[in-house]
């Protein structure tokens, strides 16, 4: 039995290596809409706050297009749902209360798959 082991793999060029035939991760943000602030990401470089429940996440690696799958949760007490858009840079969501308003919150989770531009 081989063992391979290695701290970074890279391409030829010194880049990210591509994966093939499978699907990964490319971005993951755990963040606080209240105070607009993030608490663990990858491939994330910062949030805009677009409004009262509204955020952008912006991407530090944009995807090929929109097409990608971006899902959101939220475990806030009065979060009723969330809607999800998205486009090549950004990720982004819009929460509302079980009352149908507009609320920020305080503990949202966001993973997109994807290939990456």
């Amino acid at each position: 039995m081989s063992t391979l082991r290695a701290d970074t793999i890279q391409n030829t060029s010194g880049g990210a290596v591509t994966l093939t035939d499978q699907i990964a991760l490319k971005m993951r943000c755990s963040f606080d809409q209240i105070t607009n602030t993030i608490d663990g990401s990858f491939n994330v470089s910062s949030l805009t706050d677009d409004g009262t429940g509204q955020t952008y996440t912006n991407f530090t690696n944009n995807f090929t297009d929109g097409t990608y799958s971006f899902v959101v949760s939220g475990s806030w007490n009065r979060t009723a749902g969330m809607a999800a858009a998205r486009s090549s840079s950004q990720g982004y969501i819009k929460n509302a209360t079980f009352a149908l308003g507009a609320a920020d919150g305080d503990d949202f989770s966001e993973l997109g798959a994807g290939d990456l531009a």
